[in-house]
């Protein structure tokens, strides 16, 4: 078993005029330190290649389509996870019960 490590991200969100929105703070698992085949077997992330992007785009410049774009920004928090994961206590938090564990179990998919 590979308990990942983790760090917590900080930011500070900023108005046109330079006052302060809001501060964000998200928790990030230092993904890079698992290996293929050990902690993982396989990854998968739908992304389309420029070139069948420049394909459509022409296509429908030729043809005169009407072409919409979005964007998901959330699309790969939302997966589920199908093995379990351990994580490095992160600092400054603590399970109720459990404040003097050094790791955590993460029961929940990539946006918990």
């Amino acid at each position: 078993m590979k308990v990942l490590k983790n760090r917590w991200i900080f930011r500070i969100k900023y108005l046109a005029n330079d006052e302060v929105e809001r501060y964000k703070v998200r928790l990030v698992i230092k993904g890079f330190m698992q290996q293929y085949g050990v902690d993982y077997l396989e990854i998968y992330s739908p992304v389309v290649r420029l070139e069948s992007l420049h394909i459509f785009l022409t296509l429908g410049a030729v043809w005169n389509y009407e072409i919409h774009q979005m964007d998901v920004t959330t699309a790969f928090l939302n997966g589920e996870i199908d093995v379990e994961v351990f994580l490095e206590q992160p600092e400054g938090y603590a399970v109720k019960g459990k404040e003097d564990s050094e790791t955590v179990s993460m029961e929940c998919g990539l946006s918990c």
